[in-house]
């Protein structure tokens, strides 16, 4: 059984290099794309997890591998044949992205050619409403972190009791909105970081402004938090320049993986107090920390095992993604109740009524939608957003003020590759970032095209 595992992490290897040599080539010509930015991200979740999950699994500890529950539950159980079936939806989804995003831009193309070389548009940032927006979100993230305790570290732990919906903190309208609201001030602090820098008053606002990106990290209290400004800043500067500035990644990897690995672990320590030397000796060997740092950067891979292990029941047909849409209306209040959606349903299977949400994951939702058509359709929709993102991108003049707004943009596009279900896209603090864009961006023309 282990040589099979092993094979299967070879074959996610094998796989990664061949996206990554096709993708080199296809950009030599032009440089990196928003395609580009979502073979990334694609491949930093579905793709290299792969590896360290397969390579690690079988070297674990069998009884208890990664000290999460949900993660051990499901690694008790899986089979050879269910990871042969993700590692093939991956490949065939990936294919299909592809298909989906040059039929998208020739159709793009054809609708509206250009009659220039040159770009037909700029993409500007308007400075001091960007200014207004974070700094009104800070003000609302403050005001309620210093409601939650009487010093800084009760502030916080209770700050990170709040974010596990632990029953020790009382959950209020502000509370609430303000925790689910930081994500969005987190990502809309990135754009405007690089609006200030090219902007002409840069300076001591810049400065202030990245203290202030730091501090919506900090208030994020995930893992997650931290890592997704530093992606977001590294993808918009590659589509800026074209440099991938491998050094930089080697350099920020170990700390990085580190983080991964046992920022969970550092979190509950200053919540539920504890000893900090505990942390480094939370894991009995390296491939259990290897499994479990694989498994948070690879969550789609292990819960769509997970769904089509346990939850290979009738095809949902897309209606999950319907009910993700319309739970954002008010139906409670006009008497109407929706059908259980998939993410509590899978969320019972793997951890009980009362957890957390627990998603079905990107593989194992598409073959629920759709069996082996799965990866078809959805790789063609979320290809064909792609190249809308990419038409948009190549009609305007190359600058970081657009490459920010276009990295988000395809980071947004990329969300339901984590989890497999638009209930997270479709959520407050998403929409409150396509709003904020919306007010504080503007496309304007600059060349002549039909």
């Amino acid at each position: 059984m282990s040589h099979a595992y092993f094979a299967i992490a070879f074959a996610y290897a094998m796989f990664s290099l061949g996206i990554a040599a096709l993708e080199i080539r296809r950009i030599r010509a032009t440089g990196p794309d928003a395609i580009t930015v979502f073979v990334v991200i694609f491949m930093l979740q579905c793709c290299l997890p792969g590896v360290g999950i397969y390579a690690s699994l079988p070297l674990a500890d069998s009884t208890d591998p990664t000290g999460n529950y949900v993660f051990d539950y499901i690694f008790s159980q899986v089979h050879v044949t269910a990871a042969l079936l993700v590692l093939a939806l991956t490949i065939w989804f990936a294919a299909f992205v592809y298909i989906g995003a040059f039929v998208g831009r020739s159709l793009l193309r054809r609708l509206y050619p250009q009659s220039t070389a040159a770009a037909a548009f700029r993409i500007e940032g308007v400075g001091y409403r960007l200014v207004i927006i974070i700094l009104g979100g800070l003000t609302l993230a403050l005001v309620s972190f210093y409601l939650m305790g009487d010093d800084m570290v009760e502030r916080y732990a209770n700050l990170i009791r709040l974010r596990a919906y632990s029953d020790e903190v009382e959950r209020t309208g502000l509370n609430a909105y303000a925790t689910q609201l930081t994500q969005t001030w987190a990502w809309l602090s990135i754009p405007a970081i690089f609006v200030l820098y090219t902007g002409r008053k840069r300076g001591l606002v810049l400065y202030i402004f990245i203290i202030i990106s730091a501090l919506f990290a900090l208030l994020g209290t995930s893992r997650r938090a931290i890592f997704i400004p530093i992606v977001l800043s590294y993808l918009s500067v590659l589509l800026y320049d074209g440099k991938w500035r491998i050094r930089l990644i080697v350099g920020l990897a170990i700390p990085i993986l580190a983080w991964v690995v046992f920022g969970k672990e550092i979190f509950t320590t200053i919540t539920f107090g504890g000893e900090i030397e505990e942390v480094a000796g939370r894991y009995e060997s390296t491939a259990s920390a290897v499994l479990r740092g694989s498994s948070e950067e690879g969550i789609t891979i292990v819960e769509s095992l997970g769904t089509i292990t346990f939850l290979d029941d009738r095809l949902r047909l897309g209606v999950d993604h319907l009910l993700s849409i319309a739970q954002r209306f008010p139906h409670r209040q006009l008497g109407v109740e929706y059908p259980k959606r998939m993410v509590r349903i899978s969320t019972d299977t793997f951890a009980g009524p009362d957890a957390q949400d627990v998603p079905p994951g990107l593989l194992g939702q598409m073959w629920l939608d759709f069996r082996v058509l799965g990866p078809v359709i959805w790789g063609l929709l979320i290809g064909m957003q792609l190249s809308a993102a990419q038409f948009l991108f190549e009609r305007c003049e190359r600058s970081l003020q657009s490459s920010a707004l276009v990295a988000l943009l395809v980071f947004l596009i990329a969300l339901p590759t984590n989890t497999g279900s638009y209930d997270f896209t479709f959520s407050v603090d998403v929409i409150a970032t396509l709003v904020g864009l919306a007010v504080s961006f503007r496309v304007r023309r600059v060349g002549v095209a039909s």
